[in-house]
């Protein structure tokens, strides 16, 4: 029984020992969160621009993105004027595809645009004739280098 008993007190002890610990670290923890939520530095990020300016991490892709140390993620709006490059409608409704657009990371929304592509082969009469494919965005139709200008929603028959 004396056994018995040592084991218990070593059992109590290891117990008393973990409790204090835990209930040290969760008054530190719960002391920063409180400080933090008082403080008037907080900032709420709602937008690309707030992201980017509280100097979180952009990924330089077309068009940028921004992550907050939340794990929140926010994407650049990019406008279309006429102030932008790769804007000069040839018709319109239709966007030409700017030299920086190429080679870029895109992200996966769809939102579908019919691009013009060239061919890729020597044609015998010009202008060669350009082939209609449907991306799934507008940033994955001008990463194709073959793309030189699309028109928003999916492609119809015969275009």
């Amino acid at each position: 029984m004396n056994d018995l008993q040592g084991i218990v007190m070593v059992l109590a002890k290891i117990l008393i020992v973990a409790a204090v610990v835990f209930g040290g670290y969760f008054l530190v923890t719960q002391d920063t969160v409180e400080e933090i939520k008082d403080s008037d530095d907080l900032v709420v990020i709602a937008s690309f621009e707030e992201c980017a300016a509280a100097g979180n991490p952009v990924l330089e892709s077309y068009p940028r993105q921004c992550r907050t140390v939340d794990g929140q993620h926010f994407v650049e709006d990019i406008q279309d004027d006429d102030s932008t490059p790769g804007s000069g409608n040839a018709q319109a409704g239709t966007v030409a595809c700017a030299a920086k657009q190429r080679g870029t990371f895109c992200t996966q929304q769809y939102e579908p645009v019919c691009g013009l592509v060239r061919v890729r082969v020597q044609c015998i009469t010009t202008p060669c004739p350009l082939i209609s494919k449907t991306f799934g965005n507008a940033c994955t139709a001008c990463s194709n280098e073959f793309v030189e200008s699309y028109t928003e929603g999916e492609c119809r028959a015969g275009e």
